[in-house]
């Protein structure tokens, strides 16, 4: 697993030394990296600019570059409103990358979340459909994303709607490489509450893996809290049977049963066609459903096991 130490500030703005960009403002840090907002002062516009430590061994060095080259191939080969745009790529010395995105003046949805709490069902289904438009063109170019998550997600708003925006293809891969084996994806396991079991186990990715994430944001979006698992009583690592539990008053909605079909945590019987579900989704209609109240995380925990969508089961 590749985990170089952090860059500091200083140590980025003495080395980024640029007569195109210019860094204004951070914007934040994860990882082993910051992004700060920039000025493309070729293209008259502002940028985002993430930068990268490499890791101090060659090997690990070697990986990541390889990581963040793929990352720049992926998403100069997409274009999609809903994903974002990369722009450029370039090595400031042996220890430091950067990647420059086209600028989005937004927050998170993680963050969106915590600010404001969860939207009305309207506007969840809203950016739901955006990001399930986005994973369809993906999964059109044999691309998984692997890491479908509040975070990922960039949400800002224009004078009439709400838009959304993937980001972070770091740990995507390319669907025909079937050759993968569990060692060799091993850095690529995502955010653990949102991936479906077998993501966890390092078994070689599907589309039902983004599917099953993306049900996993639904439900976060309308309960605004993260999902909430049900571990069954053989799950001593706490990372194979895991079991997302539904809110009981979204149980008896169409919206219900789509989530139950792509939570199922065997991937032999979970939903992987995005574009049918794409399909099935357009087809519900929201008005039927209230908000969720404040409590529905409160009253899953006892729930009757025939209400755990890992007991369901669904057609392709």
């Amino acid at each position: 697993m590749i985990n170089p130490a952090k860059p500091n500030d200083e140590e980025i703005r003495q080395r980024f030394t640029s007569d195109r960009y210019e860094l204004i403002d951070k914007m934040g840090e994860g990882g082993f990296s910051h992004v700060f907002l920039a000025f493309d002062h070729k293209n008259k516009q502002k940028v985002t600019i993430k930068i990268s430590k490499l890791a101090c061994y060659s090997d690990e060095r070697k990986a990541q570059l390889i990581h963040l080259k793929k990352e720049y191939a992926f998403l100069s080969e997409l274009s999609h409103p809903n994903i974002i745009k990369i722009l450029d790529y370039g090595r400031l010395s042996d220890k430091l990358v950067y990647q420059v995105f086209r600028h989005i003046n937004g927050i998170t949805l993680h963050e969106y979340l915590k600010r404001k709490g969860p939207p009305d069902v309207k506007t969840a289904y809203h950016i739901m459909t955006e990001i399930l438009e986005a994973l369809m063109y993906i999964h059109q170019h044999q691309i998984v994303h692997q890491d479908i998550k509040p975070s990922n997600i960039i949400v800002s708003q224009t004078r009439t709607k709400t838009h959304i925006t993937i980001i972070d293809f770091g740990i995507s891969t390319r669907i025909r490489n079937t050759s993968q084996s569990p060692k060799s994806i091993e850095h690529s396991l995502g955010t653990p509450i949102y991936c479906p079991p077998e993501q966890l186990q390092g078994k070689p990715p599907t589309f039902g893996n983004d599917l099953y994430m993306w049900g996993a944001v639904y439900l976060e979006c309308l309960t605004g809290m993260p999902p909430q698992i049900k571990l069954s009583p053989s799950d001593k690592s706490q990372k194979q049977e895991i079991s997302i539990i539904l809110p009981k008053d979204l149980l008896a909605h169409p919206l219900g049963k789509i989530l139950r079909q792509i939570l199922i945590k065997d991937p032999n019987k979970r939903r992987n066609n995005t574009r049918l579900l794409l399909t099935q989704l357009r087809k519900v209609t929201m008005a039927n459903l209230a908000n969720l109240p404040p409590n529905s995380i409160d009253t899953m925990n006892d729930q009757p096991p025939t209400e755990i969508i890992a007991n369901t089961t669904s057609t392709q």
